[in-house]
């Protein structure tokens, strides 16, 4: 039976009870702005009789515990949006950077520049001897010389850029990884030791979200010590208190950009590049070197020497000089292309073992540098091979002259050019120099190489040349890589427009020879030439006009700007649903809580009345006494 002090005891407990509601109510009152707060509740249970029995009563109420109001569920769909919000939100500013690079909307665009590049020659084609129209042409020319410069230089400013955020963001990362171990620790120590973590909770799942807007995670919670361990391309980042950092080194294969590596536990740092998907830091990596996807067939053997190793695969393998190709975890850049079955890239370190799958790169910019060379490469071709067969004023002889400018052979390298005319010998291996889709230049005829032997020194062009060449001739070449970057008048022709070849007959000589205007026509003709770029690599110029082609990569870009804007656009939608999702659980209404101060006050008001008679009553039982 309750005697009067057991009531007291009773009342006592009851009202502490209720004053830790109280700071409950106040706290969540107080975090009503507070991002990612979670709505507290105190659990509340009746203290049963010391002995059970009629004549025993109750001994008041007791907090089993303090619990914030979540759902897991939500919690992971945040994350997992977060993932794919910071993903695209990046992409999208980055390609809208790209659009204004090839804006067309001023006249001012490469569209416009290429096509007055050959109204230019049409110019020059109906007053084929007026110096004034060949110096206008001189001048198109180097306005578009120059904005396919620009634009290509452009590109790389940007992949710059994106590589400096690489490094920025790995230190953010690494930043909040670190954070995330220390609560971790936090929180398995106030949970082992029986005191509620609910903040130190919630300051861990916005860590987690700030994260997963950085890079894609994997994250689950251990049960023993409530931990999160977070995994990054199926790698821990963080498990329990401890951190396996972030770095970046530079690939020297990959134009010396930044790759991410993660630690190891003491053992050589994994290179994750390849691994990273979310977040805003695989945009940054995925729009500066491409898409990674799987390639085609397998590699099927390799032969290193002299610090290179050529790849046999198993069918085309449709690369470019300066392509990436990845296998393991290393990294290469194409160097020389013998065929379309063969790479030569750097050395492997370990060497590989075939044969093995492979990945490459595609999309974004790299892939726009690439089809500014391809279009740069096919005017030099086709420009070059019809203009060294012409005629400048008052000259007798052709001079074999390139309009768009080309590199001279290497110093003590000739050639010689078989009786078929379709393949190039050279006195040494012109590897570093030569490639599949490059451009070659021999006795004034222009041709794309097809194929290129490092063993035998051979090159297959197409179209062949018209005849054969005896050794010791000289050569001049141009390659696709980096060819837009490149592109420039000849500065002979710059220097003096009359040496602008729009005749294909002698202008001076015998019979007082007075040309035409054929070259000049004929170029300026080019502009609806239906095969004038090598789309594919493979030596064969196989595209649409240069104008398609243009547009095609200009369609290509818009295209993968809509794409990234509508999906930040579309998960942004869905992100704040669920965030209104998880208001709803989790945020603190002000309403609630006013409501349950209410209720816990009277209930406080009335202990506090139990509490003022029974302490009236033990005063008249200490006066009997």
């Amino acid at each position: 039976m309750m005697n009067l002090f057991s009531a007291i005891e009773l009342g006592k407990n009851s009202i502490l009870t209720h004053q830790q509601v109280f700071n409950v109510i106040g706290h969540n009152i107080a975090n009503v702005n507070t991002e990612g707060y979670s709505r507290q509740v105190i659990d509340l249970e009746n203290v049963r009789p010391s002995v059970i029995g009629l004549k025993d009563g109750g001994r008041g109420v007791n907090l089993i515990g303090i619990r914030s109001i979540r759902d897991r569920f939500i919690d992971s769909q945040l994350v997992e949006r977060r993932q794919y919000q910071g993903r695209y939100d990046t992409m999208s500013g980055i390609m809208k950077t790209i659009e204004t690079l090839f804006d067309e909307s001023s006249g001012l665009g490469l569209s416009d520049a290429l096509t007055n590049f050959f109204n230019g020659w049409a110019d020059v084609a109906n007053q084929p001897t007026d110096i004034a129209t060949r110096s206008s042409l001189v001048s198109k020319s180097q306005s578009f010389t120059n904005a396919m410069n620009n634009t290509y230089q452009r590109l790389i400013d940007q992949q710059e850029v994106n590589d400096s955020n690489i490094g920025v963001m790995v230190d953010e990362i690494n930043t909040i990884a670190d954070e995330i171990a220390v609560l971790n620790e936090k929180i398995a120590y106030a949970e082992g030791s029986g005191v509620p973590a609910n903040d130190l909770l919630d300051t861990r799942e916005r860590r987690i979200r700030e994260l997963s807007e950085k890079v894609g995670i994997n994250f689950y919670y251990e049960q023993s010590n409530h931990s999160a361990t977070i995994e990054i391309g199926g790698r821990p980042l963080v498990s329990f208190n401890q951190v396996n950092s972030l770095s970046v080194q530079r690939n020297t294969y990959n134009s010396n950009y930044y790759d991410v590596y993660m630690d190891q536990y003491g053992v050589p740092a994994y290179n994750i590049t390849t691994s990273v998907t979310g977040g805003e830091l695989s945009s940054l990596i995925e729009t500066r070197d491409g898409k990674v996807v799987n390639g085609a067939g397998q590699v099927t053997g390799s032969a290193s020497a002299g610090g290179f190793t050529t790849l046999q695969f198993s069918q085309a393998h449709g690369l470019s000089v300066g392509d990436l190709v990845t296998i393991g975890n290393q990294t290469r850049s194409v160097v020389s292309i013998p065929g379309t079955a063969q790479i030569v890239v750097a050395d492997f370190n370990p060497a590989i073992t075939t044969p093995t799958s492979w990945q490459r790169r595609e999309g974004y910019i790299p892939e726009y540098k690439k089809q500014l060379d391809k279009m740069a490469a096919g005017l030099v071709y086709n420009v070059n091979n019809l203009h060294q067969s012409g005629y400048g004023l008052n000259e007798a002889a052709a001079p074999d002259r390139n309009f768009f400018q080309m590199s001279t052979q290497p110093a003590g390298i000739t050639s010689s050019v078989n009786a078929a005319g379709d393949t190039v010998t050279f006195t040494a291996n012109v590897s570093s120099y030569v490639s599949v889709g490059d451009v070659i230049s021999i006795n004034g005829e222009t041709r794309l190489v097809i194929s290129y032997n490092p063993a035998t020194f051979q090159a297959g062009v197409n179209p062949p040349f018209s005849g054969p060449s005896a050794a010791g001739t000289s050569w001049e070449y141009y390659n696709i890589k980096g060819a837009a970057a490149r592109l420039e008048v000849n500065p002979t022709i710059a220097a003096d427009p009359s040496l602008v070849a729009a005749s294909s007959l002698p202008t001076a000589g015998v019979g007082g020879a007075v040309g035409n205007n054929d070259i000049a026509l004929s170029i300026s003709r080019l502009l609806d030439n239906n095969s004038v770029i090598d789309s594919d690599n493979d030596g064969v110029s196989d595209y649409g006009t240069f104008h398609e082609y243009l547009h095609s990569m200009f369609s290509e870009i818009g295209n993968a700007g809509n794409t990234a804007t509508y999906e930040s656009e579309s998960n942004g939608a869905m992100l704040n649903y669920l965030e209104n999702r998880r208001d709803s659980i989790s945020a603190v209404s002000l309403d609630e809580e006013a409501a349950t101060l209410m209720q816990f006050e009277k209930s406080y008001q009335s202990l506090a009345q139990f509490m003022s008679k029974i302490s009236a009553l033990t005063d008249i039982l200490m006066d009997i006494v």
